[in-house]
């Protein structure tokens, strides 16, 4: 006794501590409805006594036999994905095309045409349909780009005539 109160079971001794393991899984038994001549520990011990007082102390005989739970095993299927459609993917690609940079557009047309050419006929169908409308933002940037140069000088362009036609002539 400490301070007028007692100590802790557990706390007493090694023989007191296996008796109340004893008295847990006393009372586990008799919550599994074990009966009392299931005692596992040799009779008259310490331990027997636990296991005894413990299965008691669930209520013993008088305890009804508890309900088993059983595991069962629920296969999960995950939600299947959202199917887009080629024509949606498509589209999609087509809509992104005015925000795009000249860089990334002349790529994304070498390799469209690459797969019209050699993907397999899914990639080749995908890259047919949108291969026309990278080719018509290629052109309408390029158009822009030329109205928005400076116009060139006449000589400029006589100089430019004549080194064409002496190349042509050369070639002749």
């Amino acid at each position: 006794m400490t301070n007028g109160k007692e100590t802790p079971f557990a706390s007493r001794g090694k023989d007191e501590r296996w008796e109340r393991v004893a008295f847990l899984t006393g009372k586990l038994a008799a919550g599994a409805g074990s009966a009392r001549e299931e005692n596992p520990h040799p009779q008259g011990s310490r331990s027997a006594q636990g296991w005894f007082a413990g299965w008691q102390a669930y209520g013993g005989e008088a305890a009804p036999s508890p309900t088993r739970r059983v595991r069962v095993a629920i296969p999960v299927i995950p939600a299947p994905r959202p199917i887009r459609l080629e024509s949606d993917l498509t589209m999609d690609m087509i809509e992104r095309l005015p925000g795009m940079g000249d860089d990334d557009l002349r790529t994304l047309g070498v390799n469209a045409e690459r797969l019209a050419l050699t993907g397999t006929p899914k990639q080749k169908a995908s890259a047919q349909a949108v291969l026309p409308a990278i080719q018509a933002e290629i052109a309408e940037r390029l158009a822009k780009k030329i109205a928005a140069a400076p116009p060139k000088s006449a000589a400029t362009l006589k100089r430019k005539a004549a080194a064409v036609a002496a190349a042509a002539a050369r070639t002749a």
